[in-house]
């Protein structure tokens, strides 16, 4: 059986359209969860496509696409 999400992923994209680009620990500590919870959200088939990486690993930011 599958776990229920721990927060909703337009939470997330909320967040990215009001603050801009942020790393995975400032979105982990705005929507009070855990990072790993925020880089399985950003895999997500509906927020994949509109979230972009800037950066890579430890000082990657993410960005919600044009």
């Amino acid at each position: 059986m599958a776990r229920p999400r721990q927060f909703d992923p337009n939470a997330l994209t909320l967040r990215l359209q009001a603050g801009g680009p942020l790393a995975a620990q400032a979105l982990a500590a705005a929507l009070k969860v855990d990072r790993s919870s925020i880089s399985r959200a950003l895999a997500l088939p509906e927020l994949a496509p509109h979230v972009v990486r800037l950066g890579t690993t430890r000082g990657a930011t993410y960005a919600l696409r044009r």
